[in-house]
């Protein structure tokens, strides 16, 4: 199982934060799967362009934990400030739930802001077993013209 850490940052507004956690039970896991994607822009695809973006899907879940990260999530998500919407995004993924293993992959991306924001409540989830949390799905891209080079610093 996986291990994630995620920070999002501005310098004009509070850090959001989500630390790896020991638990091994996956409703207790704040971010449980992440999708990075280089998207060449539809207008662009028709041969190599360098209009591309940077885009990151981190789907996890809203437990007592985390709520109030998830909380700003939502929040930053709503946000029309230009000077707060957008923001430095760190993602780590390493091979252990505990990061006691291997770093496969650090994504670090400016200029990242909130596409779609989901957050779903549900007595049961699709296990069919009764949940006591939520889960949310969090989808940033890149503003036009903040790519860098390098993406990956790991």
């Amino acid at each position: 199982m996986h291990g994630y850490t995620l920070t999002i940052e501005n310098e004009n507004v509070e850090p959001i934060k989500f630390t790896v956690e020991d638990s091994e039970r996956e409703a207790d896991k704040s971010i449980t799967d992440v999708q990075f994607k280089i998207n060449t822009l539809d207008d662009n695809s028709k041969s190599k362009s360098d209009s591309i973006r940077y885009e990151l899907v981190i789907k996890g879940n809203i437990n007592s934990a985390n709520k109030d990260q998830t909380k700003m999530l939502a929040n930053w998500a709503i946000d029309a400030n230009e000077k707060t919407m957008y923001r430095t995004v760190e993602v780590v993924i390493n091979t252990q739930s505990n990061f006691s293993g291997e770093t496969l992959r650090r994504y670090q991306a400016t200029g990242m802001f909130v596409v779609d924001y989901v957050e779903k409540f549900n007595d049961i989830n699709d296990a069919g077993k009764d949940t006591e949390s939520g889960e949310f799905e969090l989808f940033i891209a890149q503003k036009v013209g903040s790519k860098q080079k390098d993406v990956f610093s790991t």
